[in-house]
């Protein structure tokens, strides 16, 4: 790559990084906020590990990726490179598991209800992420040992998978299978476990096979709070089902993209560069989500930017009325004498 082609490479990809921070920023300050009211919601708690494994995808291009780019060359040493690695697969692989998790969740509140308590209640919910993070650590820390690592190349401007020589059995065996299987074909089964839940929200299929075809007709018709309850529910699958579709277009051009160099040469610059700006606006995915079908999220947001205002006019104002009353007791003791 040209080293003017790579510095105008590592400057878009740096401005793409600032803002998919920023808006990561704002939303961990918005849940912040307004965790009283979250964290009684096992969306938002589930929301919360896949804001953290955003920012733990962040920190390779923050301090690898761009850095090594605009310098043109690779100036860590391997142990920071396997240390990116670490993050960086902990935050693909975790935000693949917990969107696994949050698709089971939304799958067990419309067909299992009492179930979907069981496990994604308050405060079983906070048992089911411990689970998940032991669940994470105990597959990426034997693949890691392994010989499995992703190392950065300023000159291509991607991640590149390298493997030693003489990786233990495990590793070839069951590791790195499961990692592959697990990238590829978790995205189908939450695209059809989606599918599956809007067909009984839409038409109530399985409750029509569990309880008769007769069954949807002589319930009772739903109360105000109920519809409310449901639509609050269908928005969150909404959220749900594109934030997992995300994962499908990552597949996607993580597996093809990277084969068009191999018939045009001199564009690979330009496709790994759209690669990884696409991997950054992938991890903002999930705030813009929230930020847009979540009402309480949105009213939070501009709570920010008014109390901003209403501060600094507040503070003008106490700067006036603090001049008023220095007049006052002057008048009034002229009006005595």
């Amino acid at each position: 790559m040209e080293d003017k082609i790579r510095i105008i490479c590592g400057i878009i990809y740096l401005l793409f990084v600032c803002c998919s921070l920023t808006i990561n920023i704002l939303l961990l300050i918005v849940l912040i906020k307004g965790n009283k009211e979250f964290k009684k919601s096992s969306f938002f708690i589930l929301a919360w590990q896949l804001l953290l494994c955003d920012f733990m995808a962040l920190t390779t291009p923050v301090f690898l990726s761009v850095p090594t780019t605009i310098a043109g060359y690779q100036f860590y040493s391997d142990f920071f490179n396997c240390f990116f690695s670490f993050f960086d697969k902990t935050a693909y692989y975790g935000t693949l598991l917990f969107a696994f998790i949050l698709t089971i969740n939304r799958f067990m509140v419309f067909l299992f209800p009492k179930t979907n308590e069981k496990f994604f209640g308050n405060p079983e919910i906070f048992y089911t992420v411990v689970f998940g993070w032991i669940l994470l650590a105990a597959f990426l820390i034997p693949l890691t040992l392994g010989g499995s690592y992703n190392f950065f190349n300023p000159v291509l401007f991607r991640l590149i998978n390298m493997k030693i020589d003489n990786r233990p059995w495990y590793s070839l065996h069951i590791m790195e299978p499961i990692a592959d299987h697990f990238s590829q074909f978790i995205p189908w089964v939450m695209i059809v476990i989606y599918v599956i839940t809007f067909l009984e929200i839409r038409f109530g299929i399985y409750t029509r096979i569990r309880y008769g075809a007769d069954s949807i007709s002589t319930t009772l018709p739903p109360t105000n709070a109920s519809k409310t309850k449901k639509r609050g529910e269908i928005r969150i699958l909404l959220q749900c089902f594109i934030i997992c579709s995300v994962f499908q277009i990552e597949w996607a051009a993580f597996n093809y993209l990277p084969k068009l160099p191999e018939l045009l040469p001199f564009i690979e610059p330009y496709v790994n560069t759209m690669t990884s700006i696409m991997t950054v606006c992938m991890n903002t995915v999930h705030s813009i989500v929230i930020f847009t079908f979540t009402t309480r999220a949105r009213t939070l947001l501009k709570s920010l930017f008014t109390n901003v205002q209403t501060n600094s006019m507040f503070s003008n104002a106490i700067f006036i009325i603090q001049k008023k009353p220095s007049i006052a007791p002057i008048v009034q003791f002229r009006r005595s004498v």
